[in-house]
């Protein structure tokens, strides 16, 4: 539940601005996140922990620079990108968490509240190629997780190879 609120809270801070989101918004939003929380089915006796950390994800987003950077603004930004295409005979049905156009690369972004990167990878490599079927630009991805604000990205290995992007350090 707090992963898909976190996802929900991304897509509208990427849309309303930066600007609009600070540490003491975020506070402020504290009811409407129990009334999300509650509506995902947290029971009542985690309610309490459940806002906080969601919370903190949040606020920890907007304290990063690779945080803010993802859900700035940018060229052919878009969230919760909805896609479709066929692998080997069978249809899949993808949405990815955030996309856009940074200095002529396509970068595909996914945001994970948990887990190893490299389990991760396959489903990125799938957007890629489904991305690259309409968008002839170089693609690079990235796996951030908000909440203790690592960064992964490389280069697809089914799409071409981008050239040119951000100089970016694993964590």
């Amino acid at each position: 539940a707090i992963g898909t609120l976190v996802h929900r809270i991304l897509q509208v801070i990427a849309q309303q601005g930066l600007g609009a989101w600070t540490p003491d918004s975020v506070a402020d939003r504290a009811p409407a996140i129990r009334a999300q929380l509650t509506g995902l089915g947290v029971p009542r006796e985690e309610l309490d922990a459940a806002v906080a950390r969601t919370q903190a994800v949040i606020n920890e987003t907007l304290r990063s620079e690779r945080g803010r950077w993802v859900l700035a603004r940018h060229d052919e930004a878009v969230s919760e990108w909805e896609l479709s295409g066929v692998f080997g005979g069978n249809i899949y049905a993808r949405k990815l968490d955030r996309s856009f156009v940074f200095e002529g690369v396509r970068w595909i972004v996914d945001y994970k509240t948990g887990g190893n990167h490299d389990e991760y990878r396959p489903q990125l490599e799938q957007y890629a190629e489904l991305v690259s079927r309409i968008d002839r630009r170089p693609i690079k991805l990235g796996l951030y997780f908000p909440l203790t604000g690592a960064w992964h990205e490389w280069e697809p290995t089914g799409a071409r190879p981008a050239e040119s992007g951000p100089r970016q350090s694993s964590a």
